[in-house]
Formats: structure tokens, sequence, C-alpha cells
């Protein structure tokens, strides 16, 4: 039994043995491929590792053969199993390796045709990134300046414009938010190039995702869109000038489409129409019009349509109704607006402007023409109507008066009226006609003819020009006046004119020779008996007589003073000079002036100063005191008894000095009064005879006054007196009044130097070198205008005196001759020392080259002060 079993035993564990051997030839063939490539050795651990669990199996449980071969089947079976699933893993394993082959293969022909795309590409094309940092930048990146190896890496976020910068990110934060997003969103931004400047680029970003779905970058192309982007903001200035002009136009502008629907309406509708703008957009465009012009004004839009004439506008006139149900006049000037790739109209745009005015005015006119040509045939005067060739298209009935009939005049040329001598004139005017220019007008347009008695008439012509819708010159309209009686006798006046211009140009010529005369003379009266009043060692009556003769002699160049100061005023050459004073004591000193002559008189002279006068003041004092002096005087005159009342205040509303001077003289009537302030006037003859006088002084009074900026006026009943008042402005001053230099430190000391004396009255010359006396002076004289050229050649002067009227060489030919010749003296300062002192005279002097004047009579204080200024400024 024993035996048996082991038997069984040991061919069981053959078999299996052989069994497993077969077996793992099989399966090594399967797994391995061809019988050559195992071994021995691999076929004992094949063995072995799948025989002997399965020996061990059947050993630990003992299996009889059925079981074994039970169990041999079900392996055999699973090996043909596991064979048919290698075989088709092998095959399954091929495919993926020829579809990853395949794959690849695709995959690189792509990757070369995406970077030849990009390569050749003019957009820019990138790859960043999840985080935005740049992982790819086309060649053309080099539109901005940079290379494309230089951005690897870099964060596109650092180039692109802080402005807009947060824009974006907000943008694809919110996509980033978006499980779907993929793209398709439309970017502008600035990207700065590299030196800095800022391009604007459009781009359209798509995300790169992972087989998860995660995005792990961005892939976009920007487009170079600067220039598109310059070309939107120009239109949109456009339209924001267009728009701004439409909305401050007071035309209507509006636009409307085919079908004559308005798309858009400006403000000024409001004013026109009394509708809203918005109350017409989307309405028809005929809403306003009246419905009597709707049809004419349609013809006239469908013709511009036909026209096909676009841009350019068919002005039309309508009535338009406004909200209100007012009616009122339009011109309107639509235009077309075409398709510009079709050519079809696509709108309308219109200008609308108010004419009812312009309507009614034509109205007007018309009517006024009617009226005209009414008043035209019952004119005195002929109007006369022609075009620009000079022939006559209309003509007036009052031709008929000059023996001329109307209607065989029109159609005639208006040279064929002339006399011959106006014939060039005539062409000259037809010529500025044409041209536009200004026609002449009163004596400038006054015309010779002949009429048919053959005595010359002429017509004085107040021509306009006629002009056509568009604006051309057409013609001329003349009303002619027959001038022919006030020519004559302008012609008289004229004469009669420069026969009193003549008789002023003489009185002015005796004037001067009179100032001069008189002047000449007074110098020497007026200087020795002030040097002989200085003398201490005079008789007691030899002082007396020379005081006299001061005297008189002031009085006789208070007349002379007179005059000149009238021709100044006359030739409007005095020269204010305002100075800050003190106004009480101005008029407290200038009423001492004249005091001694009042109580020589018996009368009183009474001062009344208003409590306003305590304040400084700013006005021409010396001006002011020469009228106060002046009516001063005149009250004293005329006065024989009683008092004579001063009166002075300051308005501060006005800011002006009032005056006043009162007397208990004559008095004057008042029908006469007026003739007071006339030049060469009294109250009659007498008064001169026995007051003495030139009648010049209140007509001085007057001009210093309104030269001033103010007004005189008299008061006065006859035998009760009379009262002279003036008003001149007079502002506060800020500054305190100056106190003035005393006459000790006031004297004057002039340094040791040369004067030339040149005056042909020896007299003259005496008195000049007795008030220099008393200085360190060396004095040359010379009595004519020769001999001070001469002079002036040998020596250096360091002033000339010079007077200006001397037989010969004058004194302006002097200092010319000194100016030009006299190399020693040529800036030497020359003062005229003349008696000419009227206003023309002093500049004749400055204008020859002197360069001051003094008048005689010879003030020794001027002559002092000037002599010391002028050599001071030469020093």
């Amino acid at each position: 039994m024993l035996a048996r079993k082991l038997y069984l035993s040991t061919v069981t564990c053959a078999a299996v043995v052989a069994f497993a051997l077969g077996l793992s030839y099989l399966f090594t063939v399967v797994l391995l491929g061809s019988p050559q490539t195992y071994t021995p050795v691999t076929t004992t651990f094949v063995a072995i590792l799948v025989g002997g669990p399965v020996i061990f199996v059947l050993i630990s449980q003992r299996l009889d053969a059925a079981q074994v071969r039970d169990n041999l089947a079900a392996i055999v079976q699973e090996k043909d199993r596991a064979a048919a699933e290698s075989t088709e893993r092998r095959e399954e394993a091929r495919l993926a390796q020829a579809r990853a082959e395949d794959a690849l293969l695709k995959l690189q022909q792509s990757e070369q045709r995406y970077r030849l795309l990009a390569d050749c590409a003019s957009d820019i094309i990138l790859r960043t990134d999840a985080s935005g940092r740049i992982e790819f930048a086309s060649p053309s990146i080099r539109q901005l300046g940079f290379a494309p190896e230089a951005l690897s890496g870099r964060l596109l976020s650092g180039m692109i414009h802080p402005n807009d910068l947060k824009r974006i990110e907000a943008a694809f934060g919110a996509s980033l938010a978006d499980s779907s997003f993929d793209g398709g969103h439309l970017v502008e931004t600035r990207v700065q190039h590299i030196d800095g400047r800022w391009v604007w680029m459009e781009s359209m970003p798509a995300p790169v995702r992972n087989p998860e779905g995660e995005i792990i970058g961005f892939v976009a192309a920007l487009r170079d869109i600067t220039d598109r982007k310059a070309i939107e903001r120009n239109l949109a200035a456009v339209d924001s000038k267009f728009r701004m002009m439409a909305e401050s136009a007071t035309d209507v502008i509006s636009r409307c489409d085919i079908n004559g629907i308005l798309t858009y309406v400006s403000p000024s509708a409001r004013q026109l129409y009394g509708y809203d703008p918005e109350e017409l957009i989307g309405q028809p465009a005929f809403r306003v019009f009246h419905p009597d012009d709707v049809q004419s004004t349609g013809e006239n839009l469908r013709a511009l349509i036909r026209s096909g004439a676009t841009g350019q506008q068919a002005r039309t006139e309508y009535r338009a109704i406004t909200k209100s149900g007012t009616i009122k006049w339009v011109e309107a000037a639509p235009f077309l607006i075409t398709d510009p790739e079709t050519g079809r109209v696509v709108e309308f745009q219109d200008i609308a402007r108010d004419i009812t005015d312009r309507k009614l005015l034509a109205a007007e006119l018309a009517d006024s023409e009617r009226r005209y040509r009414i008043l035209a045939e019952q004119s005195p005067d002929i109007i006369i109507r022609y075009n620009t060739e000079g022939v006559i298209e209309y003509v007036s009935a009052a031709a008929r008066n000059y023996g001329a009939d109307p209607d065989e005049v029109i159609g005639r040329n208006v040279a064929d009226f002339l006399e011959t001598t106006e014939l060039v004139r005539n062409d000259a005017f037809m010529r500025n006609l044409i041209a536009g220019r200004p026609l002449p007008q009163g004596d400038q347009n006054i015309w010779r003819t002949i009429g048919n008695d053959g005595a010359p008439i002429e017509f004085e012509g107040a021509s306009s020009t006629v002009v056509d819708d568009d604006g051309e010159i057409v013609g001329v309209i003349s009303v002619l006046r027959d001038v022919t009686a006030r020519r004559a006798l302008e012609d008289e006046l004229r004469a009669k004119r420069a026969e009193a211009e003549a008789g002023a140009k003489a009185k002015s010529q005796f004037l001067a020779n009179m100032s001069h005369e008189i002047r000449t003379p007074l110098t020497g009266v007026i200087g020795f008996a002030g040097l002989l009043e200085q003398m201490s060692d005079l008789p007691q009556e030899a002082q007396r007589f020379a005081s006299r003769i001061s005297t008189s002699a002031a009085a006789l160049l208070l007349v002379v003073n007179d005059v000149l100061d009238f021709s100044r005023l006359e030739a409007n050459q005095i020269e204010l000079d305002p100075q800050v004073f003190d106004p009480r004591a101005f008029v407290e000193a200038t009423a001492d002036l004249v005091r001694h002559q009042a109580t020589a008189k018996g009368l009183e002279l009474a001062l009344t100063i208003d409590d306003s006068l305590g304040k400084p003041l700013i006005a021409d004092s010396a001006r002011i005191r020469q009228v106060i002096l002046n009516l001063l005087t005149n009250a004293v005159k005329f006065t024989d008894q009683g008092r004579v009342t001063l009166r002075a205040g300051w308005n501060p509303e006005e800011q002006i000095l009032e005056v006043s001077v009162q007397d208990t003289g004559i008095g004057i009537p008042e029908d006469l009064s007026g003739r007071l302030f006339q030049r060469f006037s009294q109250i009659d003859g007498s008064n001169t005879r026995r007051y003495g006088g030139t009648g010049l002084g209140l007509a001085i009074c007057k001009g210093l006054v309104e030269h001033m900026g103010g007004e005189i006026a008299l008061d006065s009943q006859p035998g009760a007196g009379s009262t002279f008042s003036f008003h001149v402005p007079a502002p506060a001053a800020d500054v305190p009044v100056a106190t003035p230099a005393s006459s000790q430190s006031a004297r004057i000391d002039l340094n040791p130097m040369r004067i030339l004396v040149v005056d042909d009255v020896a007299v003259n010359r005496e008195l000049v070198r007795a008030m220099l006396s008393a200085f360190d002076v060396e004095i040359i004289e010379a009595s004519s205008g020769s001999e001070a050229l001469e002079a002036a050649k040998g020596m250096t002067f360091d002033v000339i005196l010079m007077d200006l009227q001397m037989p010969g060489m004058d004194g302006i030919a002097a200092t010319a001759a000194i100016r030009t010749l006299a190399h020693a003296n040529r800036t030497t300062p020359i003062l005229a020392l003349s008696a000419n002192a009227l206003p023309a005279q002093v500049e004749a002097c400055l204008m020859a080259g002197m360069d001051d004047h003094i008048a005689k009579p010879i003030d020794p204080r001027t002559l002092l002060t000037k002599i010391s200024d002028w050599t001071a400024a030469a020093a």
C-alpha cells in the first residue's frame, strides 16, 4: 500500500514536473516571444516559479489524479486566457504607440506652423503664464523696440500704462472667476515703447488650460492701433466742434433720414419754432411747415435729390407755424449726405434761419419804393440812377426844370451832360465805382454842366452804390442838387475869410511887434529903475522918483503881459503846473498884494475864508492867483466907495476851490454883462478913458479858468455892485505843503565864468553888465549876430545871451551858425534874451537850437537863476 502510494506520488510528481516544464515553455514563448530568447535556467526558474506552488498544493492537500487533471485543465485554460489578454494588450500598446507618434508628429508640425506664423505676423504674439509673466514673444515685438528674448520672464503688467492697468486687471479678474471664460473680449490698452512713449494696442486674449481645465497661461495677438486712435480723437474733436457750433448757433441745424424723420435738432429750435429739440426728434420734418408751403418745399427737396448735388445747398423759403401758433418766415439751406461707398442719399442736413424781419423789411422796402417814386417825381432835386457803364436808367421829373425830357435822357451816358473839363474826373469816378472804392461826397462830388442857355450849372451829388442780391455793385443812385448860387456865395465867403485871416495875421504880427517894441525900451526902464532903487546913497526925492518909475513901468508891463497871455490862450499854449499849496495862506497873501491899492482909494478890503480851506490842495496856484488879482484890481478900479470882499471856500464833495470877488461899484446892466468876457471889450468906450485898461483882463480870466476845467460867472446890478465868482478843480493833497526857502537861503551865487552878451541895443547890454556886476563874471559884448559868430569862433564861453531881433544876421541865424561853425561853442548853453515873448516866437527859438528863453523886461532873479541852472548842467 505504501509502495503503491509512493509510486503514485512519484508518477504524479513527474507528470506535474513535465507539465510544468511544458507550461513554462509555452508561457515563456507567449510572454518573451521567440523560444531562442530563453535559457534552461530561465525555464527551470519559471518551472519552479509556476510548478512549485502547484506541487506544493497537491502534496499538501494530497490530491488524487483526477484533481490533478482538473487542476491542470484549469491551468491550461488560464494560460490560454492570459495568452489572449497578453496579445490584446500588446496590440493596444502598439496602437497607442502609433497614435502617440502620430500625435507627436502633428504637434511638431503644428508647432512649426505656429512659430512660422508668429515669426511672420505683423501683430505681436505673446504667451504668458497664469501670473502674466511672458513666456514667448514673436519677433514683431521689435515694433516696441524690444528683442523677443529680452522679454522672456518679464511681467507684462510692467509694460501697460498705469491708467489702463486697473481696468484690465478688473476685467480679467471677473473673467477668471467665470469657469466658462475662453477669451473673446476685445481689449484696448497703451503699451510702453522702449523709448518711453506709449503705443495703443488692441488684442483679444485667450486662456491656455491644462487637461484638468485649469488656466495655466494666456495667448494674445497685439495690434498697433495708435493711428486709429488718433483718427478717432480727431473725429471726436470734429464731432465735438460740430455739436458745439450747432448748440451755440442761432440758426437751427437739423438732420433727418431719407424718409424725412428728424434725427437731430439744435437747441436754437426753441427760439425759432418754440419747440424743445426732444419734441421734434423722431417727428416728420414737415411738422412745423405751413400747410400751404409743404408741397412747394417738398418739390424743391425732390429736385435736389434728382440733381444729386451732394454737399451743395439749395436755398428755399417757407412759412413755419410755431408751437404758440404764430407764423414765421424761414430761409432753409438743405443739402444731401450720401454713403461714400454706394453713393446713395442716406441723410439730409438743413440750416434754417428766421427771416421774418427781413420779409417785413422787404415789404416795407417795396412800399418805400412806391413812396420813393412818388417823392422822386415831386422832388426839386434831380434823382438819377445809372449802371457801371454810366448809362442812365432812371431820371426824375425834376430834369425838366433844366430843359431835359426824362424819357429822352434814359439810355444816354452821364458823360454826355458834363463839361469837357469833368470827363477825366468822371472816368476816375467810374473806375472807383467798379472797384468798390468809397465814392466822393459833399464838395468832392460837385459836377459842372452847361445849361440850355450856355451858362454853367454846378450840381452836388449825394451818391450811393446799388448792389444786386450777390452783393455785386451794379450802379449808382445820385441825388443832384443845384448849388450854383451856393457855390458863388461860398466863393465870396472864402474871399472874405481869406481877408479876415489876413487881418488876423496882421493883428498877430502887430501884437508881436507891439510887444517887442514896448518890451525893448521897457527893459531899460525897469532894469535901471530897479538898480536905482537898490542904491542906498540916493537922495530921498530921487529914491521916490525911482519908485514911481518902477511902478509905472510895472503897470505898463502888466498891459504887455495881458497881451502875451491872451495870445498864449488863443494858441492853446498855456501849460498848467499843479502844485501842493496851502489855500488859506495863499488867499491871504494874494489879498495883501492888492490891499495897498484899496487903501489908497479909501476902500475896505474884506477877506472871508471858509473853515474848509484848512487842508492842502493841488492846483496851479500861480494861474489861480492871476485870476484873483485880475478880479480884485478890477473891483478896486471900478469901485469909488464902500468895500471889496474876497470869499474863498472848498467843496469836499466835488473837490473844487470856490472863489468870489464882490464889490460895491458901478455895477453892470444885464444886457451888457456878456460883453465883459469878450476880448478887447468893455461896457463902453468912456470906461476906457476913465478907468483905463485893454479890455483883455476878464477874457484872460475866463480863458484861464476854463483851461483849468472850471467855470466863471457874473452877478451884477447897475449901481449896486458886481460879484465875479469862479470855481476850479482842486483835489485834496495827501502830502504837506513844502516849506519855501527863505530869501537868504535862496540867494543865487554865480561861479567865475565868461558870458557873451549879444544885443543891438547898447542900453540892454549895459543893463546886463550892471545886473551881473556883483559877480566874478567876464562880459564880452556883441552888437550883431555876425559879431557874435566871430567872437564864438575866437574864444570859449560858459553862456551866450542872444537877442533875437537884430539887423543883418538875427539871433536865430547866429545860433545856427555857432552850432555849426564855432567848434569851441557848439554845446555852449545859448539863452534867448528877447522882447519876442509870444508862444510861436519862443518855440522858434528852441527849434533853432537855443536852450532856453528869458523875456524882456529882464527880471534879475530870473536871469541869475537861468544862468546858474544852465552852467551847472553844462559842468
